[in-house]
Order: C-alpha cells, then sequence, then structure tokens
C-alpha cells in the first residue's frame, strides 16, 4: 500500500469498506480481523456504515460461527469504513522498515 502511495504522490487516502472491516470481527472471527487490526495500526480512522439485508447475507453466508452468533443475537453484521491518512500510512510504513532492516 505504501508503495502506490509513494508512487502516486496525488493519492491522498486509503479507504477500505465493508463488512470484514466490521471491528466485531475481532471476537466474532479473529481470523477474519487482520484487515481492520493491521489498518488500525496505521492510524486508521473508523466510520461506521449501513446495517442491510445485503450486508447481513454477505456476513452470514460462509460462516457458521457468525450465523449462529446472529441467531442468538450477539452479533450484527453491519458495514464499516476505513480511512487511512496518506501521511499515517507512509508514517507506519518508515517505521515498518526501520524494524525490518534492524530485525536483519
Amino acid at each position: 500500500m505504501a508503495e502506490i502511495m509513494e508512487a502516486n504522490p496525488d493519492v491522498r487516502y486509503l479507504v477500505r469498506a465493508g463488512w470484514p472491516v466490521d471491528p466485531m470481527l475481532t471476537k466474532v472471527t479473529p481470523h477474519l480481523a487482520e484487515q481492520f487490526t493491521a489498518m488500525a495500526a496505521m492510524g486508521a480512522r473508523r466510520y461506521r456504515g449501513k446495517v442491510s439485508p445485503e450486508v447481513t447475507a454477505l456476513a452470514l453466508q460462509s460462516s457458521a460461527a457468525r450465523r449462529k452468533l446472529y441467531e442468538e443475537g450477539k452479533y450484527q453484521p453491519a458495514e464499516y469504513g476505513l480511512i487511512i491518512k496518506r501521511a499515517d500510512l507512509l508514517r507506519w510504513a518508515d517505521r515498518w522498515r526501520r524494524e525490518q532492516t534492524a530485525a536483519g
């Protein structure tokens, strides 16, 4: 992502939206929470989008665990968005590169 921003100075933000960046996934299906967790570490700002039959269907179609929690009233799929400012992403990338170089 950082390389794309570095090569395109007019790109000011990175945006990701959809149910896969729902912060509830860290508890419901942690293996899918990587996008949210990684982008949050880069300084992403989160906003909640809509709850709709379409979002619910997409979130539940491939997971018995999410369906069960939904049926029990413990999980409501929602669309979320993450926005990362260019400066935040590039700052994170610089730090990550320095850490990788130091680690050898």
